[in-house]
């Protein structure tokens, strides 16, 4: 009697959940992408077609050919220019007026050669493939001109606004819209690099007006060009969005000086006070982020000091390999994924391109992920060996072995559970931004720099869900909650909520804003899933958490080609074929209890 009335126990609560996700998902459907994901950045030009596009650009338009040099590209945008759409109410009508003209997301691509200054980059409209930006360093002709005799390098002013005019009417501008702003001076080739990678153009260095002498040749006198675009108001009471920056640069010849555009860039002007408030609260996010980590440092201190003082015929420093073994790997995957990116940033910043080629580069990525996966190993070990026994105690069956008894078939019904709790969870996000982004103005932006469409296989994306939902819930679930249950046996409350505060804080610097927003919402969800571990099991929540975030991100897939397509359908299936598996395997023998796995 007792076993029936279990079976039936558990059937009603399979009922619950299938109602309760059906109600969700039409939940979901309704309010669609409350939230604002920085992941979620479409890609109707893809990363082939931008570089083909810059490098036909530079061979066509600026006689230049980039055989023999080093590129990567990286989508990007303005995130100042995303707040303050968000903030200032903008962000509808400026993309229903200016969508087919400019979008704020474009593709950087970088030509240059390691070891020496020569850089070329070219930016690439995500939406329309036009070209919006470049900087070509050095000028030609620059290192050629040695010993002419000529020491001054100065232009009229005439020359100086002529070409910037010309290269506008080039790119499409139209000259009757724009206002003079103003004209800067620089002759230092460093100040020259900052300027032809300033995207956002808010600072520009600038030496005053000097010349450029016979000692001095590889330094191009550069003219900065500012002109302000009278089309782009979306309000009266708003400045001019848009301002064309133009570099000119004066090439010495054998008596005088000729001008050549070397740069352009489209800046969006932002309010100081809207620049300052985003800045406070990224500053905060970082102290928070410090938190967090000196929050989860103390959570792995106090493992060690279980591992060692806990019972030792319940600590099996062998457990959980298989588990610490997979979740390296998907680590290391992810990580190795993320090299355009690392790439990019690095010679991005490096004078002139890679200081020390390709090699220095490899040797930083290598110590980085090196660092990264003793700092990853160390942290989910301590997690396994130190929180399955204080769970085992605590609550028995809420960490098993995997050649238990059951757990096959708990893995089976664990990944059918995630997709129910994923969909409930999906559903409770969108209430909480639907209240939160009408009655707390909260707001988010997009991130071009994290989209998937900059790693090196776009469709493995969503191994990055899978490493979040395998190494957060073995620390801050398995570790955290039995941790401190342990020590306030009588408060399960703190024991839920203490975790779940630490894990919101490594979420600090989402670009979820006010700075509370993204803390309160983890932490409530923290809390929740830490009621599905107490309430089912460790491999309910870690198929919850990697389901969750792989339909996510899946979603973002889905915008681009076939090929991710089909990636982002496989992640999304992937919990279900786990878990099938699984399944497969019920009829092979097992023990009752053997070594841990």
């Amino acid at each position: 009697m007792r076993n029936a009335a279990v079976s039936a126990g558990r059937r009603m609560e399979w009922i619950v959940l299938a109602a309760l996700a059906f109600i969700s998902l039409i939940a979901v459907l309704a309010l669609g992408n409350v939230g604002n994901d920085p992941y979620a950045i479409p890609q109707p030009v893809t990363r082939d077609a931008a570089l083909s596009t810059a490098s036909n650009w530079l061979q066509t338009k600026q006689n230049i050919s980039t055989a023999g040099l080093v590129h990567t590209l990286q989508m990007q945008n303005d995130p100042d220019m995303e707040g303050y759409l968000q903030i200032e109410h903008l962000h509808q009508p400026f993309y229903h007026a200016y969508k087919q003209a400019r979008s704020t997301v474009f593709w950087q691509v970088l030509f240059y050669q390691p070891g020496t200054q020569i850089r070329y980059s070219v930016d690439v409209d995500s939406a329309t493939g036009l070209i919006v930006g470049y900087g070509l360093y050095p000028p030609a002709d620059v290192r050629s001109v040695a010993g002419t005799g000529n020491t001054s390098l100065t232009l009229s002013a005439e020359q100086v606004r002529s070409a910037a005019l010309s290269q506008l009417e080039a790119m499409g501008h139209l000259p009757s819209t724009l206002n003079y702003v103003g004209t800067a001076y620089t002759t230092s080739p460093a100040a020259v690099l900052e300027l032809l990678d300033d995207e956002t153009g808010r600072t520009v260095p600038v030496s005053g007006k000097l010349t450029v002498t016979n000692g001095d040749r590889n330094a191009p006198y550069l003219y900065v060009v500012t002109l302000s675009d009278t089309a782009w108001k979306l309000r009266p009471d708003q400045p001019n969005l848009l301002q064309y920056r133009v570099l000119v640069a004066a090439i010495p010849t054998a008596k005088d000086a000729t001008q050549q555009v070397i740069g352009f860039h489209e800046v969006y002007q932002v309010p100081g006070s809207t620049i300052v408030s985003l800045t406070n609260q990224r500053t905060l996010a970082k102290y928070l982020t410090a938190v967090y980590a000196l929050g989860t440092f103390l959570l792995w201190l106090f493992g060690v000091i279980v591992m060692f003082r806990y019972d030792r015929s319940k600590v099996r420093f062998s457990r959980g390999w298989l588990y610490i073994v997979v979740s390296t790997a998907l680590f290391l995957i992810s990580q190795f994924n993320s090299w355009p990116t690392l790439l990019q940033q690095i010679s991005g910043t490096a004078f002139g391109g890679l200081l020390s080629g390709v090699q220095s580069n490899l040797l930083y990525f290598s110590v980085f992920t090196v660092v990264s996966v003793v700092v990853t190993v160390a942290l989910l070990y301590v997690s396994v060996v130190a929180g399955a026994p204080m769970a085992e105690d605590l609550w028995p069956g809420k960490w098993m072995t995997r050649d238990q008894k059951g757990w096959k078939e708990r893995v089976w019904q664990a990944s059918l559970r995630g997709y129910l709790l994923a969909v409930i969870w999906m559903a409770l996000e969108a209430v909480f931004y639907l209240i939160f982004d009408n009655y707390f103005g909260s707001w988010s932006e997009s991130d071009a720099s994290q989209s998937p469409w900059n790693l090196a296989i776009p469709g493995l994306f969503p191994v990055l869900a899978w490493v979040a939902g395998t190494q957060e819930e073995a620390t801050y679930r398995l570790l955290g909650i039995s941790l401190l249950k342990r020590y306030f046996p009588r408060n399960t409350v703190i024991a839920l909520v203490v975790p779940a505060m630490i894990w919101a804080l490594g979420h600090a610097l989402y670009p979820v804003y006010p700075f509370y927003t993204r803390f309160i919402e983890l932490t409530l969800f923290g809390v929740l899933i830490g009621c599905c571990f107490l309430r089912w099991d460790f491999e309910t929540v870690v198929f919850a958490h990697a389901t969750y975030d792989s339909i996510l991100m899946a979603q973002v897939l889905f915008s681009g080609t076939r090929i991710d397509w089909v990636w982002g359908a496989f992640f999304v299936a992937l919990p279900f074929l786990i878990g099938f598996y699984a399944h497969l395997l019920q009829g092979k023998p097992t023990s009752s209890r053997g070594v841990s796995g």
